[in-house]
């Protein structure tokens, strides 16, 4: 018998390669959401500690200017904050948006492998079924005419 052969290899092959670029690209999203975020945590830390410098000034005598300078960077600092959260909001959005696409691509190989798997049942089913006709030709070959069978008829079944 003819050796297996899946007629959609070569979509399985796309199928596969649409997944790995899909799973690498969610990988590549998923660093860029850490990113942000450790980005938007190094601010937060960096705006706490700047309100707790103007909160010191303040509490000591110190020129006008300084505080006025330390309460601009500050204002700067929580600008940027909110900047960094709508990136990471953004960011958050993409990796969503690359799981989707991942599990898409996903889907669609294991539609591609269950029709392979399909396949190879039949395939076997065909070989079992080819076999099995051989065993029957080889025994129907080898048995003997009835009529000349040395066995007890009583003992023969049908």
């Amino acid at each position: 018998m003819k050796h297996f052969r899946f007629t959609l290899q070569a979509l399985l092959t796309v199928r596969e390669r649409e997944e790995r670029s899909a799973l690498e690209y969610y990988a590549r999203q998923l660093q860029l959401q850490q990113q942000a975020l450790d980005d938007l945590t190094a601010i937060e830390t960096d705006l706490a500690a700047g309100w707790n410098e103007l909160r010191e000034l303040m509490t000591r005598a110190c020129p006008v200017a300084d505080l006025v300078q330390r309460q601009a960077h500050c204002q700067r600092l929580g600008e940027r904050l909110e900047r960094q959260r709508d990136t990471l909001a953004r960011a958050e959005a993409a990796a969503r948006l690359a799981l989707l696409q991942l599990i898409t691509a996903q889907q669609s190989r294991e539609v591609v492998v269950k029709f392979l798997e399909n396949q190879q049942e039949n395939y076997q089913r065909e070989c079992a079924r080819e076999e099995q006709k051989l065993l029957d030709e080889l025994a129907r070959r080898t048995d003997p005419p009835s009529s000349q069978n040395q066995l007890n008829p009583e003992l023969l079944w049908n």
